[in-house]
């Protein structure tokens, strides 16, 4: 049978279920606002604003994975569904593609729904057979219309259906006005209706109920667990709260009925349930444990088996890690938590939690190391170890060529051809291993090449050749040199063109003011030419003219005068070649 009512009760019950978040969550995060509201909003007694609506579409939307927003969608498109709204409103809500407009629908009509059902619930009743049963859908019209609009052979009239269809409103009045009676009897005689239930519990720790109770010397260990369950019966909610002495306000925590909280003090805790979401009706308990005395906390930091708590480490360290070994000598504890720490560090790091413990340390100067047994600060033991890193291997060598040293310099004698050998000669002191590398200019990374004290290297091209040398590589002692050296190329004289031969003019023609056409021949492998015009008469160039392609000049008359004599010059050019020049003659009459 489908449903009247279409409440954002209903609608809310959905989201919480299947977003599997505390409503306390959505209250403090997204509303802000005390969590009684929620339960004011599903009695109607308050109704949620328009920005309150957004925050549940933000909630919703922001709360999910893509499955429970599926899921809710999927539950509340049922809800619509089988409710008795207008189907144009149906459709119009489920037509939203987008979960958050669908939500913002669905909240705003449910909420418009409670003022003005009237204007959104269809009007028909629907009778169905199953079994002798028969279910009725109310349609809310006034009883005049409602009676028109059922079947006086489907319902008699002196039927037990009939009477109720007909006299509906006037029984939910009459049942309205006696509840209204019941408050307001309450109301008169000062005292509140009856709870429910009355907000109780008890705290167990270790198997053993201790509400209200001090532990002494029972926990040595921070922190400790405690289990608070609910004795409250028939509660619909539970909300627990947690406070120290120092703090001025509860902190939320939970919502279930039994919880396990963890305790990170020593000292009272104050521990508050709330059921309902009535915060009149809550109860406080407390559980006390007092810290335990001191214990004598202490340890010696050895390497290879020699101490050098707070001392330095007299061995040459070569290589990092090197391993510390922490004894302690602290009387056995039931916790041992050991840390480590260097200068530039702002907090300890934990590294073990046996009773002795071994550590690698990667870097050389001061390492502090701190323990802390049974997790109380008052139980604590520093101390450090230093080595110092060792000084740098002096490393350098020398770079031979045909017996002469041409380190960092270029080589005087001419190199006939490549290969050319050189050798590499090791000076370095103290050095326990050796790596040789090459580099040209046009490489980006060195190359090995050998391992030996001395060496020798064919060098396959000409120009400047880098050779590097690392000494205890890997070792804190390591060292580096490196030199170079060049070997010039052999000097290559690019071939020259052949010249050209002018055709037109010829040299020495006289000729008229007409303008010229100068004409040359093509000369082989040239990419192009350049022709000049220089004034005899005045010595005045007159035409420069680059990247010619053709064979071809047109001189203009205006650039001509009678009576002086030019000279034109034609030159050819090819990459990797020695340009050419021809030069020619003439006169104008």
């Amino acid at each position: 049978m489908a449903e009247i009512n279409f409440d954002i009760k209903d609608i809310l019950e959905i989201i919480f279920k299947n977003t599997m978040k505390s409503t306390r969550i959505f209250a403090d995060t997204y509303l802000c606002k005390d969590i009684s509201i929620l339960y004011k909003w599903k009695s109607k007694k308050l109704k949620p604003s328009k920005d309150d609506l957004t925050k549940i579409v933000e909630f919703t939307t922001q709360e999910t994975n893509e499955s429970q927003r599926k899921i809710i969608r999927d539950k509340i498109e049922i809800l619509l569904k089988n409710s008795l709204l207008k189907e144009d409103i149906k459709n119009a809500a489920i037509n939203n593609e987008n979960l958050g407009e669908f939500l913002s629908e669905v909240l705003t009509i449910s909420v418009l729904l409670n003022d003005n059902k009237d204007e959104f619930v269809q009007k028909e009743i629907i009778e169905t057979e199953k079994g002798n049963e028969l279910t009725e859908r109310f349609v809310e019209k006034d009883n005049a219309e409602l009676n028109t609009s059922i079947d006086k052979n489907v319902v008699p009239r002196n039927s037990k259906s009939h009477f109720f269809l007909h006299n509906y409103k006037y029984l939910c009045l009459i049942s309205l006005f006696f509840i209204v009676l019941t408050i307001g009897s309450f109301a008169y005689s000062g005292t509140r209706p009856p709870l429910l239930t009355t907000a109780d519990f008890s705290i167990v720790y270790d198997g053993s109920n201790v509400t209200d109770q001090t532990l002494h010397n029972q926990v040595n260990n921070l922190p400790y667990s405690i289990t608070c369950t609910a004795s409250s019966a028939n509660a619909r909610e539970y909300d627990w709260y947690v406070k120290s002495p120092d703090q001025t306000e509860y902190i939320w925590f939970a919502n279930t009925k039994a919880v396990t909280r963890q305790i990170n003090q020593y000292g009272t805790v104050f521990i508050k349930l709330v059921v309902d979401g009535d915060f009149s009706n809550n109860k406080v308990h407390t559980i006390t444990n007092t810290e335990p005395a001191p214990v004598k906390t202490d340890f010696i930091v050895k390497y290879n088996d020699n101490n050098f708590t707070d001392g330095k480490i007299t061995a040459s360290l070569f290589r990092l890690p090197y391993t510390i070994t922490c004894k302690n000598s602290s009387p056995d504890a039931k916790k041992y938590d050991w840390y480590i720490k260097v200068p530039g560090e702002s907090q300890y790091v934990w590294f073990a939690n046996t009773k002795d413990a071994t550590a690698n340390i990667w870097r050389y100067g001061t390492t502090y190391f701190k323990l802390i047994i049974n997790s109380m600060d008052s139980n604590t033991s520093i101390h450090t170890v230093t080595a110092n890193s060792p000084a740098p291997t002096q490393t350098n060598f020398c770079i031979e060529y045909c017996d002469s040293d041409i380190t960092d310099g270029v080589i005087s004698k001419p190199v006939p051809k490549l290969p050319y050998t050189v050798s590499c000669k090791n000076s370095s002191k103290n050095a326990r291993k050796h790596d040789w590398y090459i580099k040209t200019q046009n490489d980006s990374d060195y190359i090995w090449f050998a391992d030996t004290k001395d060496t020798t290297l064919e060098i396959w091209r000409f120009g400047i050749t880098y050779i590097k040398l690392i000494v205890n590589a890997g070792d804190a002692d390591s060292n580096t040199c490196i030199h170079t050296v060049n070997a010039p190329a052999p000097a290559v004289i690019p071939p020259e063109l052949s010249s050209t031969v002018i055709t037109n003019p010829g040299d020495g023609a006289i000729i008229h003011n007409e303008g010229v056409t100068v004409r040359w021949d093509s000369v082989l492998k040239a990419e192009y030419y350049k022709f000049a015009l220089r004034d005899l008469t005045t010595d005045e160039k007159l035409i420069s003219q680059d990247f010619i392609s053709g064979t071809s000049y047109i001189v203009p008359s205006s650039f001509l005068k009678k009576g002086h004599s030019y000279r034109i010059a034609i030159g050819a050019f090819a990459s990797k070649h020695t340009e050419s020049w021809t030069e020619s003659h003439f006169s104008i009459k």
